[in-house]
């Protein structure tokens, strides 16, 4: 048995944890090995308790090893000047375990901050730090990463909204097919798909290969879809060629748009509402692009030809191609960003979530049971908001006819259908910067709540849900009277002029921008892990796609039967 512990040496290691009130075996210093001491700070009040901790020495080198529990018993009188105190030289073991070399040769590494850190000075300590730490913040100049944030948001939904836009040259060649319907249903289910692996296996792929590689897939394959009419000449081949590409397309998109929202929930929440007008934005640009390839190249002809509307498709096409390239240049200086490195690596000061294994807060159970059931009802909400709109746009709002049946104006309605729906989809997400009617921040438990607690906030509590977001439920309930009015204005036609559907779309692209904004962007205030903010924003997005993905399949539905 050893009864005393010799100098600590550099060549061994000490590991250490918290251990109370565990039955002890003693051992008391003898000799001149002096153990480690500190001087505690105590406000002029003195704690008599004794400090224990879990020591665990290991000589590789020497195969000797000693580990158990290392009791220090304050010595109140021999406390000197200023309230500090010394420790006895008594060592207490419990559950000992020794091994030793040939020779017996114990060699030890001290550690005195690990095994004699007073619990108040630690905690001064990580104080101290939090406010150097705020002073060291580096800040957004000049708005920068807000800008390139906006970008970026813009960027995820370049080549699907260039292929909205198309929506004239699509129906030119490919109307026989129902080309609008079946990309819009082939596009959602995709992209659904691929959020549904990158919700667990996502975080395990690092964000430049998640965004690099499928821009550069992206840029290729917007400069393919105008091609294939010039190529290859046979409608049906072209069609099932398109299909592909679309399916392509939605895997990079799906991934891209995951990872640019995991990356802005990580910073401070206005970020994430600066991807969402970012997405909103970019339709909105896109329009207008359209329009004006359109305007420049197609005008002058009473009836466009058809190789006219593929030259005008080609230039259009090649400048969304070279706006991708934009995007990832932007996300280099976002990537080396000190303020953006700044809070991707920020440490989680709460030490429960800072113990918690990265596999458990992604693994399922976690997100079922710790995430889902804080956000279900933004899940909800959003996943009907966007089961509305896919219905509608772009499937059965550009089958619409126009009045203006024989004139060069026939094929305008579905592109007049779609800047409507850019416009004020872009004004709803960018009116949440003035119009905030979600609360933001964890509910308290029911069992921190008063005994007088009214049977309804008790409910509220229960399901984790705010009144704010039981009214948005119910205005999102509400868009869906938007699917038979679009009905009228097909199959039976009850509304005939083109500026009926235009109303309508103003109604519904308003809303949908606006509770998609406000949804977005509150869910992942509720957490403060930071891996939790990640998850449930990609959580968020997985349900908005599903919602996409329904809606789009249940508009392709109806279109095959009224159309």
């Amino acid at each position: 048995m050893i009864s005393s512990v010799p100098p600590p040496q550099p060549s061994a290691t000490v590991a250490v944890e918290d251990l109370h009130h565990q039955p002890r075996t003693k051992f008391t210093n003898q000799g001149n090995n002096e153990l480690p001491h500190h001087h505690h700070q105590h406000d002029g009040m003195v704690d008599d308790e004794e400090e224990s901790v879990m020591i665990r020495y290991h000589d590789r080198q020497n195969n000797f090893g000693i580990s158990g529990k290392l009791i220090h018993d304050r010595d109140d009188d021999q406390q000197g000047v200023g309230g500090s105190d010394h420790m006895k030289n008594n060592i207490e073991f419990q559950n000992v375990e020794l091994s030793s070399n040939n020779n017996g040769k114990v060699i030890m590494e001290r550690k005195e901050k690990e095994i004699l850190s007073d619990h108040g000075n630690r905690i001064d300590s990580q104080q101290q730090e939090v406010v150097n730490n705020s002073s060291l913040e580096p800040k957004d100049k000049y708005h920068m990463i807000t800008i390139i944030f906006f970008i970026q948001g813009m960027g995820e939904l370049f080549p699907w909204n260039a292929m909205l836009s198309a929506v004239d040259y699509l129906l030119a060649l490919y109307s026989e097919q129902k080309v609008m319907l079946w990309m819009t249903s082939v596009y959602s289910l995709i992209t659904l798909v691929t959020l549904l692996l990158l919700i667990k296996f996502g975080t395990h792929i690092r964000y430049r290969y998640r965004i690099y590689i499928p821009y550069v897939i992206l840029i290729g394959l917007l400069i393919a879809v105008p091609l294939l009419y010039v190529i290859i000449g046979n409608r049906l081949a072209e069609f099932i060629i398109l299909m592909a590409i679309v399916s392509v397309m939605a895997v990079c998109t799906g991934s891209i748009q995951s990872s640019v929202y995991g990356i802005s929930s990580k910073l401070p929440h206005h970020y994430m509402n600066t991807v969402v007008s970012g997405s909103a934005f970019a339709g909105l640009f896109i329009s207008l692009l359209r329009i004006l390839t359109k305007v420049t190249i197609e005008s002058g002809y009473e009836e466009v030809p058809i190789e006219i509307l593929s030259t005008s498709t080609i230039i259009y096409f090649s400048f969304c191609a070279a706006l991708n390239v934009v995007c990832i240049a932007t996300f280099i200086i976002l990537e080396r960003s000190p303020f953006v490195q700044y809070y991707l690596n920020q440490k989680v000061e709460d030490q429960a979530d800072a113990n918690r294994d990265h596999a458990e807060i992604t693994s399922i159970k976690n997100i079922l049971t710790n995430i889902f059931k804080n956000v279900w009802i933004n899940c909800l909400t959003i996943f009907l908001n966007f089961f509305v709109s896919l219905t509608i746009f772009p499937g059965l709002s550009s089958a619409i006819p126009s009045i203006y049946v024989g004139t060069s104006m026939e094929t305008w309605l579905p592109i007049w259908s779609n800047l409507t729906f850019q416009i004020y989809d872009f004004l709803g997400r960018i009116a949440y910067y003035w119009i905030d009617i979600l609360p933001s921040g964890k509910f308290i438990p029911i069992e921190s709540l008063p005994p007088t607690t009214s049977k309804y906030e008790l409910f509220k509590r229960k399901l984790r849900v705010s009144t704010q977001e039981i009214i948005l439920l119910v205005l999102v309930l509400m868009r869906f009277i938007l699917i038979p009015l679009f009905i009228f204005c097909l199959n039976p036609m009850l509304f005939k002029h083109d500026a009926i559907p235009l109303i309508f779309m103003f109604v519904m692209s308003l809303s949908n921008g606006y509770f998609n904004s406000i949804l977005m962007s509150s869910a992942p205030k509720k957490f403060v892990n930071l891996h939790e903010k990640e998850i449930t924003a990609t959580t968020m997005t997985f349900f908005l796609l599903l919602g996409i993905s329904v809606g789009s399949n249940f508009g392709l539905i109806l279109g095959l039967i009224l159309l």
